[in-house]
């Protein structure tokens, strides 16, 4: 089997830390802890994406960070984030390229109903959607 080139330890540093120790200590450490903005700020670059489509994806509030440069995250942002990266992360091993796969996900994809993924992943249907694809792709049906 091939070697993944992509990890989130080369992705998000910080926030490896957390998935490394397991989803229910990944919750724990964002409670606790909150997320930094340099955390956020350094995902979307990754990403090749804007703030708000990060924060849109995460179904944040418009403001969120505005204020201060770390803030916890709600429930549902915890685990739409963990979603997100590991999507990410799948999708850069699939395409082998991290800015062919960021240019996909902010592209209009007819299965998807003309969204881009990264607006699909504004719903739980929308990223497991998303997910389909990296699949079909991955396996040579799309």
């Amino acid at each position: 089997m091939k070697k993944s080139a992509y990890s989130l330890d080369k992705i998000a540093p910080r926030l490896y830390t957390y998935f490394a120790m397991g989803y229910n200590a990944w919750v724990k450490a964002m409670n606790n802890q909150g997320i930094k903005s340099s955390d956020l700020s350094q995902l979307q670059l990754e990403m090749g994406i804007e703030f708000k489509d990060l924060r849109n994806a995460l179904n944040l509030p418009a403001n969120f960070l505005n204020t201060s440069g770390e803030a916890p995250l709600p429930a549902h942002a915890i685990d739409n984030l963990h979603e997100l990266v590991h999507l990410y992360v799948e999708g850069y091993n699939v395409w082998e390229d991290r800015e062919k796969f960021n240019k996909w996900m902010t592209r209009k994809n007819p299965y998807l109903f003309d969204a881009t993924p990264i607006e699909a992943c504004m719903t739980r249907i929308g990223l497991h959607e998303v997910r389909n694809e990296i699949d079909r792709v991955k396996f040579g049906i799309s």
